[in-house]
């Protein structure tokens, strides 16, 4: 990816999932590209019959119950169709690709439905960035990146929920922009 290529405003996407095993589910994703602009929703699973594993660790960590999905989670169907209208065409960048693409692909999945956008690394694009003289991994992590990833998380106080996900990557972003400015 050139320096031209990079988003001035990227699209950060985030999920929360039923657990962490290989037949999880998700049950809330947010996406969003400003702050105070950030889309989430959370997904009733009644309707797809394949999602039945759920952790009562991962409730813990996340907080949201499977009666809150029934009762507040929007249709699946309806939510593919909302992101494939919303975000068609666009890279959404996530924290933790391999997790989330995992879990929008299962939703996808599970409605019959293609994605009409992709899900890219958040993390290598902001090394990227950083780094612009450089081809950096997705793993490595120059320390004044690491920083601004750390010293945000506290800023922010952490929650396990997909808005906050996105919440503080748009921070992040903000902050290695003003970063990559000086």
């Amino acid at each position: 990816m050139s320096l031209e290529n990079i988003p001035h405003r990227p699209i950060f996407i985030d999920c929360e999932a039923s657990s962490l095993s290989a037949r999880s589910f998700p049950i809330e994703v947010a996406w969003g590209s400003e702050l105070g602009k950030i889309e989430s929703y959370l997904i009733n699973p009644s309707d797809i019959k394949e999602w039945v594993d759920w952790s009562e660790d991962s409730q813990r960590i996340h907080g949201i119950s499977l009666k809150q999905l029934f009762e507040d989670g929007v249709d699946p169907h309806w939510l593919c169709q909302r992101m494939n209208e919303s975000l068609a065409g666009q890279v959404l960048y996530s924290d933790v690709p391999r997790y989330d693409l995992r879990w929008i692909q299962a939703l996808f999945t599970a409605c019959g439905q293609s994605m009409t956008f992709v899900v890219g690394d958040a993390i290598w694009l902001m090394i990227r960035l950083m780094s612009q003289d450089v081809l950096a991994a997705p793993d490595v992590f120059d320390e004044p990146l690491f920083d601004i990833l750390e010293t945000t998380k506290k800023e922010l106080g952490r929650q396990h929920r997909a808005a906050w996900d996105v919440e503080y990557l748009l921070h992040c972003w903000e902050k290695v922009n003003a970063a990559t400015a000086e």
